[in-house]
């Protein structure tokens, strides 16, 4: 039986709080301990009230929003005295039942550092399941992925240069690097959504549109520029056809197209200024 002690932590920053509360009662029983690391919510008081009556969940405080990869960073270094492995989750996201049960198959395979899962999207139909149990994948989402404390130590943990957006695959690709290995379970583990998304069907196609948010589009373009160009100096293949695909879904689909065009291309420029 694999006994490893397992953190679940939550970002939160201007959380719904009744969907908070789901995400909480939903993970609770299935780790050792939670912790919520807070990035300067104005409803602090109704989060501290979310766990005041579990024994066994925590929260930390930063005084303003220091960014998705330094509260993952603060996640893990708290739960480096206290477990062997993290479960790190959106704000919004709920996990099933069955999430750590059918993760703890998995947690002892050679090499095996990070497990995700297929997932229901609150806006799409849910995935099929693929033939076999598990497959190795090149990254994945933060929500929902279960990382082995010893390789997050090992890489260097999270970027913190990279503030939100990428920082999860970022992670992925030191991970990957390194020699670890990433496995996606081929069953939807968890309910979770990516922006305000849409699907348009295009000539017998369908197409995802996430409607993030102008000052999210900034550090989209930013930070995959960052990685363009970092991960193309150790030998990583690297395309830019994300962003062009981005770009494009901005001006067809998106509201706000201005804004969010023009705070692309702020990200872009200042994404090839970034220092390593």
């Amino acid at each position: 039986m694999n006994n490893e002690i397992i953190i679940a932590g939550i970002v939160t920053y201007n959380p719904s709080i009744e969907r908070l509360k789901e995400n909480i009662s939903a993970v609770v029983n299935q780790v050792s301990q939670l912790v919520i690391v807070d990035n300067g919510s104005k409803n602090i008081d109704d989060i501290e009230a979310c766990i005041k009556d579990i024994p066994t969940a925590t929260i930390i405080r930063h005084n303003k929003n220091l960014g998705i990869a330094t509260a993952l960073n603060t996640m893990f270094k708290f739960a480096s005295k206290r477990g062997n492995w993290v479960l790190t989750l959106d704000q919004d996201s709920v996990i099933y039942p069955n999430m750590i049960k059918t993760y703890r198959k998995y947690m002892n395979m050679k090499n095996v550092v990070s497990l995700t899962s297929q997932r229901d999207d609150r806006h799409y139909a849910s995935l099929e399941k693929a033939n076999n149990e598990a497959h190795s994948v090149f990254g994945c989402i933060t929500s929902g992925n279960l990382v082995k404390i010893s390789a997050w130590d090992k890489v260097g943990g999270f970027n913190d240069k990279l503030f939100i957006d990428m920082v999860d695959y970022e992670f992925c690709k030191k991970l990957k690097l390194a020699n670890y290995k990433i496995l996606c379970v081929n069953q939807p583990l968890m309910i979770h959504e990516l922006g305000d998304s849409r699907t348009y069907p295009i000539l017998g196609r369908r197409i995802n549109v996430y409607n993030h948010s102008a000052f999210r589009k900034y550090y989209i373009f930013r930070n995959t520029i960052y990685m363009l160009r970092y991960y193309s100096s150790k030998g990583c293949s690297y395309s830019y056809t994300y962003l062009i695909k981005t770009f494009l879904k901005i001006i067809i689909f998106e509201n706000n197209k201005y804004e969010k065009l023009k705070r692309s291309i702020q990200g872009i420029r200042d994404g090839f200024k970034m220092e390593f």
